[in-house]
């Protein structure tokens, strides 16, 4: 109620779920919003403008009902770190299995594309935050899939902004068009990394290291 409240005179409050795994969660928390809302306009005896709702796409399960999520959502983001972490059951702060944890993946590739060509045909606007957006190499992986809204802290802006200046977008298209036929994580680094020099980018990602 305090954030409704606070978005009666600003008008851009946006609230965003995480961690779902089932379509009743976000019916209960629709129900819950819609009833604050109402419960405000009598007590003002007005209209209050209805915040924009999304749905954090964490759970691997939830690519398989965005049609149904679409209905009750406004648009999508995906909690990159925990999406990749849950797809192969692989806790990536654990050293024993934090190698399995690896945007690059052949798999994780392929999901990336399946969850952006799925946004687009429900028509919702989809972003992507977590380490890979922030990543330059993971920026034009996912701007090669057909990303166009990356989240990231403050300090990795100025990199990859340079980056999204310095491509072409036609070109990525191409280049994720082949990441998507490939078998092998190496294979996949391999290929973002020869265009990375193709477009001379090396001076400021370190291709020995990147990921």
């Amino acid at each position: 109620k305090a954030m409704l409240l606070a978005n009666k005179d600003l008008g851009n409050l946006e609230i965003m779920l995480p961690m779902v795994s089932r379509l009743e969660e976000v019916i209960i928390v629709k129900r819950i919003l819609n009833e604050s809302i109402h419960e405000i306009e009598v007590d003002l005896g007005c209209a209050i403008k209805k915040p924009r709702f999304g749905v954090m796409i964490e759970v691997p399960c939830v690519a398989f009902i965005m049609e149904e999520l679409a209905k009750l959502c406004d648009f999508f983001s995906i909690g990159s770190n925990d999406l990749i972490q849950y797809l192969f059951a692989a806790d990536r702060t654990n050293p024993k299995v934090s190698k399995i944890f690896d945007p690059f993946n052949p798999a994780a590739v392929r999901c990336f594309k399946y969850l952006a060509d799925k946004s687009a045909q429900v028509e919702r606007p989809l972003a992507v935050c977590g380490e890979i957006a922030g990543s330059p190499m993971g920026a034009l992986m996912l701007l090669s899939l057909g990303y166009k809204t990356l989240s990231m802290n403050y300090s990795q802006i100025a990199r990859v902004k340079y980056i999204v200046r310095h491509v072409k977008l036609e070109e990525l298209k191409e280049i994720g068009k082949i990441a998507l036929t490939l078998d092998s994580p190496d294979q996949i680094r391999a290929l973002y990394r020869e265009y990375a020099k193709k477009v001379d980018l090396e001076k400021i990602i370190d291709l020995k290291k990147f990921n």
